[in-house]
């Protein structure tokens, strides 16, 4: 049992206390378990599309506790005929009359397989308590009043004891607390669903907490499992005066994770691996609390820190303070013992070394009490501003507040706490409203706006993370709400908004900014390079390709938007990304001078942030005064984004790409489609690229979201065969010509911080078969701090996640193998199907230059080409219960035409034109869904966990063949040494899920020996 405190109302004056029904004491014992209410009635209910009792109220209070996810009863509003649009809202009654309550216990409906029911769970709600039933307002002539009354707090006849919009996704209880009522009638209202978008409202089950002596609910957990701030028994955590040291066996254990924080020191990850028993990481001044999960073979004994994990394998509750915080696993089976010892430095500086100032507060309209509550660092004590008062220019009228720092600092960002209060029915995608800030550097000095365009988004569960992009100088700063519309929709713009907190991030006081450090010279490939028509024997799209690799840019806030963006540092640390600016003035002067000179840049939705060509107008300058010091590493160019094809279109972006390869002649240029059946047709296709002649093909589509992806059985054909992935490589393949002597580039947008975060397998899946079918762009979609999607790879402090570092690790392989297949081209993709207990027939893949492995006479002759004859598969790791899973392969040859001195300078001298071909692991771990955020991610989808040996048998094409293996794990370039033999077996060992490996021969013509003259016999002595 445990018991967590309450919001901060307790200390408010005795009469307020007896307005809200609050006593000291109970009048009548309360029951010391959460206990289900009697349920009066819903605004909506499913009564017809449901099988009895689920839909209806009456599955809230029944007994779920011995059922299965997937047979757990549960209400959920209208669907039948019709979506009910929010709010919902469910009153329950007190069965024990003058019992205090201290909150409610609320069970979404579960999450499992394909029923995303968390998605239903209020993403924000507000509670209201009665001395008798209200009725319902759906059954009032008022019902729309309601709804826009409701949504900004108030309820004829209830006082509002809660407003919140920290639920989350989960199957499992969770609370809502407030101060202790006798009221009789509590209700629930949903304001919008937690998955974005959503109409529908749902929960399993709903209790009531009742009330401990001191006022605080009463939960059904011991522990921090329900959602949030139990006080109780927490697992201890030592803080010794010397890290501690591992030891033991190294077979005992698959995986030990902190869910929050990465291994190793900052900026130098470090993977879990059996054999190594101890590892550090830093905590930064959010990370107050972690959890820790481990994977053990089966039979073996855990503890953390003294606590038996979970189901999943975690320890949660684990507290960390200021200084050195140790974390030990003890593992035991048969005798055998091992300890695996994490040594935490917590600090109480950010990522990049600021620190909290002091501020305090005043906004427009607030109270006393509401100021301290702005910057307190409580967040259950809040200030409102509603309505909220927007207008381009601060005034004392506008929602909006000053804080004051006390002296002028050097500050980079306002961390801040809230939820906007939208329309009723409003879309929450987006939600909110434009901010703008401003500093001062002296009291009564000029007010300099440094942010325009800033997210009141929730997409962040509530943290506005609004970064500066450089440092400024202020004593005062003003925060409010201006009336610029971008990049909110407009039709969703708050109409109220609640403050918990806000926090000043800058340098410690005394210090100034220093311009770093920053060694460009790896980038000095992308500066002032003019591939003309072509060079080296190629066309201009592969000789941009040759000179660059493969890129990544990362789309980027522009200026004035307040979202963070890397620093020089970061951008080293992501494993190849570089920005791409997309809303106006698409470009951020701050950045790029924290990234330095020689940096390179790229655009998409040029020139003006739009998706339209034709609406753009004829092609013209649109470098403006802020890129044109840059002009020489713009790499990039995206024309428009996303919109369909037609003819007249397609003629809009040919005259602009003409103009950009004139004008800006190292910039790739192209559009960018999303998975539109218009992008797929041949005739569109085949008459955009040989007419509107683009360098590259891309495209956007995000295979794995917050609650879903492909099973691990169907990870090859869901990405594969999908239409645009087959038709924009068959046309980027057959090129300008549409024969396929002159191919083109094509490549697709990576999920990099949109909505999931998947295991490692699942991440790196994506761009290794993009590699191994001839992509050579990668788009990144996005690299923003906690501003507007939905971040895994950032957290509060501005800290690179274990998530950031999965993804660095899989761009620095693609760039890797990318240095030479750059040099390459697509000439098939062989699938080789593995056995899955989900497969109930070998699958087929089919399409341009498709096909299974050693199957049908293209498949064969791709092998024949590149000497490969045979190849199997071992599963070395631990899911598909060891059964192999499914391996692709990639066949390449060098591209047609290339200069013999440049094919030497990247695969060496070679007598014939190198072939090659590469080799996918596809098998992949699972994600338990939802997975979002930086909410600690359950999977087995590491690479160590999806590792398969692979083993090929090869066949030297010519006599003097010479194979080299690319290992993109190590870095390394090694000749393969191959038997005497007609053929060779090579094993690629331990390949992990969705990693690769790269194989290509070169041919050495071996000198002709010279004879060895017969020597003369020795005389026999006489």
């Amino acid at each position: 049992m445990g018991t967590r405190p309450i919001i901060g109302a307790l200390g408010a004056p005795i009469l307020a206390a007896t307005m809200l029904g609050l006593t000291p004491a109970a009048a009548i014992a309360a029951t010391d378990t959460p206990y289900h209410p009697t349920v009066l009635w819903a605004t909506s209910e499913e009564k017809v599309g449901e099988g009895a009792p689920n839909g209806t109220i009456a599955a809230l209070v029944d007994d779920d506790t011995a059922r299965t996810d997937a047979t757990k009863t549960f209400w959920t509003t209208k669907w039948k005929g019709g979506l009910d649009p929010y709010p919902h809202a469910l009153a329950v009654q007190n069965p024990t009359p003058g019992t205090q309550v201290c909150g409610l216990g609320l069970t979404p409906r579960p999450t499992y397989d394909s029923t995303l029911g968390n998605d239903q769970f209020p993403g924000e709600y507000r509670v209201f308590a009665f001395d008798e039933d209200p009725g319902n307002p759906a059954a009032e002539a008022s019902f729309d009043d309601w709804k826009t009354k409701v949504a900004a707090g108030t309820w004829d006849g209830g006082t509002e004891v809660a407003h919140g919009s920290d639920l989350q996704f989960g199957n499992k209880e969770q609370y809502v607390t407030f101060p202790a009522t006798t009221k009789r009638v509590i209700a629930l209202a949903g304001l919008r669903s937690l998955a974005p978008g959503k109409s529908d409202m749902a929960l399993s089950d709903i209790k009531l907490l009742p009330c401990d002596a001191q006022g605080n609910a009463i939960t059904s957990y011991g522990s921090n499992e329900g959602g949030g701030g139990n006080d109780a028994v927490r697992p201890v955590v030592p803080h010794p005066d010397a890290p501690e040291q591992g030891s033991g066996a190294s077979d005992l254990v698959l995986d030990f994770v902190i869910d929050q924080l990465p291994y190793g020191e900052p900026g130098k990850p470090v993977d879990f691996a059996p054999g190594t028993h101890t590892y550090t990481a830093t905590g930064y001044y959010h990370a107050t609390t972690v959890s820790a999960r481990i994977r053990a073979v089966d039979g073996a004994t855990v503890t953390i820190n003294g606590a038996t994990p979970d189901a999943d394998g975690r320890v949660t509750n684990l507290d960390l303070t200021t200084g050195l915080n140790v974390i030990t696993a003890t593992v035991s089976k048969d005798g055998k013992e091992a300890t695996y010892v994490v040594n935490i430095t917590k600090v109480d500086t950010d990522f990049r070394g600021n620190v909290l100032v002091p501020a305090t507060a005043s906004a427009n309209g607030a109270s006393e009490a509401e100021n301290a509550a702005l910057t307190d660092l409580d967040p259950k004590t809040t200030w409102t501003s509603n309505p909220l008062v927007r207008a381009s220019d601060w005034s004392e009228g506008v929602t909006g507040i000053e804080l004051h720092l006390g002296e002028a600092r050097y500050v980079h960002r306002v961390n801040g706490w809230g939820t906007p209060t939208l329309p009723a029915g409003a879309q929450s995608w987006h939600g909110g409203n434009s901010v703008a800030i401003a500093v001062q550097e002296t009291d009564g000095g000029e007010w300099t706006t440094i942010v325009t365009h800033a997210s009141l988004t929730r997409d962040a569960r509530g943290l506005w993370y609004w970064d500066f992009n450089a440092y400024h100088l202020a004593k005062n700063i003003r925060i409010w709400m201006n009336d610029e519309t971008e990049p909110q929709t407009p039709q969703n713009i708050a109409t109220a908004v609640t403050f918990n907190d806000l926090e000043v991030w800058g340098l410690p006081a005394g210090k100034a900014p220093v311009a770093p450090a920053v060694d460009n010279s790896m980038y000095e490939r992308y500066s002032g390079f003019d591939p003309g028509d072509g060079k080296w024997g190629v066309n201009r799209a592969q000789a941009l390709a040759l000179q660059y690799g493969v890129m990544m840019p990362a789309w980027v806030p522009s200026e004035g938007y307040g979202r963070g963006g890397f620093d020089a540092a970061e951008r080293d640390l992501t494993g190849g990304a570089f920005p791409m600016f997309y809303d106006l003035p698409m470009f951020n002067t701050p950045m790029m001078e924290s990234l330095g000179k020689g940096a390179p840049w790229a655009l998409a939705k040029a020139p003006t942030g739009k998706n339209s060509m034709c609406n753009a107008g004829e092609p013209h300058n649109f470098m403006n005064e802020y890129m044109s010091p840059y002009a020489s590493t713009l790499v990039d160019i995206q024309y428009g984004d996303e919109g369909g094809f037609n003819r007249g279109e397609s003629e809009c972006f040919k005259n602009w790409f003409a103009w950009s390869k004139q004008n800006i002649p190292g910039a790739v240029v192209h559009a960018n489609s999303w998975d539109d059946p218009s992008w797929y047709r041949d005739a569109n296709l085949s008459y955009y690229v040989e007419n509107a002649k683009p360098d590259l093909l891309s495209w956007d589509k995000y295979y794995w979201g917050a609650n879903g992806g492909p099973a691990p059985s169907r990870v090859v054909m869901d990405l594969l065969n999908t239409n645009t992935w087959k038709k924009q490589r068959e046309y980027g393949l057959k090129g300008l010509t549409g024969d396929g002597s002159s191919p083109i580039l094509y490549g697709q947008y990576l999920d990099y911080n949109w909505d999931a975060n998947v295991s490692a397998s699942e991440k790196s899946i994506v761009p290794s078969l993009g590699l191994a079918t001839g992509q050579k762009w990668f788009g990144l979609f996005r690299m923003e701090y906690n501003g507007y999607d939905r971040s895994s790879i950032i957290d509060h402090d501005g800290a690179p996640t274990r998530s950031f570092y999965e993804f660095s690790n899989i761009f620095g392989n693609v760039t890797y193998i990318g240095n030479y297949t750059k040099a390459m081209n697509s000439t098939f993709v062989a699938y080789k199907p593995g056995q899955y207990a989900a497969r109930s027939e070998t699958p087929t893949l089919s399409g341009y230059k498709y096909g299974n492995f050693a199957t049908g006479d293209e498949a064969m002759a791709a092998n024949a080409a590149v000497g490969l004859v045979d190849m199997s598969v071992t599963n070395v790791g631990s899911v598909n219960d060891g059964l192999p899973g499914d391996v692709v392969v990639g066949y390449f040859e060098q591209l047609g035409g290339l200069d013999a001195a440049k094919s030497a300078e990247i695969f060496g001298d070679s007598a014939t034109a190198p072939t090659g071909f590469m080799v996918v692991n596809a098998l992949t771990g699972q994600t338990r869904y939802p997975s979002v955020l930086l909410d600690p991610r359950t999977d087995n989808g590491s690479l160590a966990e999806t590792a398969q040996d692979i083993t090929l048998t090869v066949k030297k094409p010519s006599a003097g063949a010479h194979l080299m293996l690319v290992n993109p794990a190590d870095k390394t370039t090694q000749e393969v040494e191959l038997g005497e033999g007609e053929t060779s077996q090579v094993v690629l060992h331990a390949v992990g899920g969705g990693d690769s490996r790269f194989l290509y021969w070169v041919t050495v013509d071996e000198p002709t020996p010279t004879p060895e003259p017969t020597p003369e016999p020795t005389p026999t002595p006489a």
